[in-house]
């Protein structure tokens, strides 16, 4: 009996101890379980935690933007508060309303003569390529007479070129009254003139130019100009080979207000000369001089002068002046006047060959 009640008691131990460690064991489990619950509840909390940064972040790009905004918005507002303040103190200390002109400066004045240089360009334009053309094809025209072209209908187009050659000196008149009133404006200004009625002034100078201009007779217009008097030689010459081209008041019809005796105006009569004075020869790359305006050959003028630096007497006879190599300019429009005179020289002498040959068939 008394070994029954151990066992049993012993059974009864082990049992109370396991039992107790099954109690004690309890916690772990419980932390583990707990553990797992954690993890899980921070993997959801991690989405949730970049959404609120991904807001925050937009709420404050947002605010910023605002702010911005808000920040121009106010800028435009002073600049335009400032600006009225501006406006109000001009209302203030000037009378709009009875604001005269204001006195122009010297250095408005320079700034006048540029724009005087611009109509001079436009003025170079002319002399560079509308007068020659027209001069071109006037002696065209003269040529194609000769030719054999209609007589009538020739010098129709003939009268139509003069008429545009005149149009065109018009035209240089006008824009000459503008460049010249320009300068006037520009000079004065440079003596310390006070102007303040630039514009009024401006537009009645040109004006009163303008009116000049027209006012003057044909005669006055165009006889003394040189332009006009070579384009009527270049075409005098095709027409009269022979002949030295007349004064141009016998070209020019008198009209009330011309003299009957115009000293001014140069007497004509004299044909072009093509051959250079040194070589006695036709003009071979001419050269003209700016002081007498005698023309050679470069080669020939070149030889001459020798040292470049040194001036020497005109070779051309009866010329005493003194020129030098800078004095000598290209003389293209010269050129192709020489050029046009060999090629009417060839058509002569094949007009004269051809009258020559047909003499000796009848004679036969």
């Amino acid at each position: 009996m008394p070994s029954i009640a151990r066992g049993s008691t012993a059974r009864s131990r082990r049992r109370q101890v396991s039992e107790d460690n099954i109690e004690e064991g309890e916690p772990s489990q419980r932390s583990r379980t707990e553990d797992v619950e954690d993890d899980d509840q921070g993997r959801d909390e991690q989405p949730r935690t970049a959404s609120r940064k991904s807001a925050k972040r937009a709420k404050t790009g947002k605010l910023k933007k605002e702010e911005g905004t808000k920040s121009r918005r106010k800028h435009v507002e002073e600049e335009e508060d400032e600006k009225g303040e501006e406006e109000e103190v001009v209302k203030q200390t000037i009378d709009i309303e009875n604001f005269q002109d204001q006195p122009l400066s010297r250095a408005d004045g320079r700034r006048i003569a540029q724009i005087a240089d611009d109509w001079e360009q436009v003025l170079g334009n002319i002399h560079r390529s509308a007068f020659p053309l027209v001069q071109q094809v006037g002696i065209a025209m003269a040529e194609g007479e000769r030719a054999g072209m209609a007589k009538r209908c020739a010098l129709k187009e003939l009268a139509h070129m003069d008429i545009i050659m005149r149009d065109l000196l018009d035209t240089q008149a006008e824009l000459k009254a503008h460049k010249d009133t320009l300068v006037g404006i520009a000079n004065d200004l440079g003596l310390d003139e006070e102007i303040s009625n630039v514009v009024r002034r401006y537009e009645q100078g040109v004006e009163d130019k303008k009116e000049a201009w027209e006012n003057k007779t044909t005669r006055q217009k165009y006889a003394k100009d040189e332009v006009y008097a070579n384009f009527k030689q270049g075409i005098f010459e095709v027409q009269h080979p022979d002949q030295g081209m007349p004064p141009m008041t016998e070209l020019i019809d008198r009209e009330e207000g011309d003299d009957e005796d115009d000293d001014d105006i140069v007497v004509g009569g004299v044909s072009q000369v093509y051959t250079c004075p040194i070589t006695l020869r036709i003009l071979e790359d001419p050269l003209t001089s700016q002081v007498c305006t005698h023309s050679f050959c470069k080669a020939a003028i070149e030889e001459y002068l020798g040292n470049k630096s040194v001036k020497k007497k005109c070779p051309a006879t009866g010329c005493n002046k003194m020129v030098g190599w800078s004095d000598f300019k290209t003389n293209k429009e010269l050129e192709q006047k020489v050029k046009a005179h060999l090629r009417r020289e060839r058509q002569r002498q094949a007009e004269a060959e051809s009258d020559d040959d047909g003499a000796e068939e009848i004679i036969d």
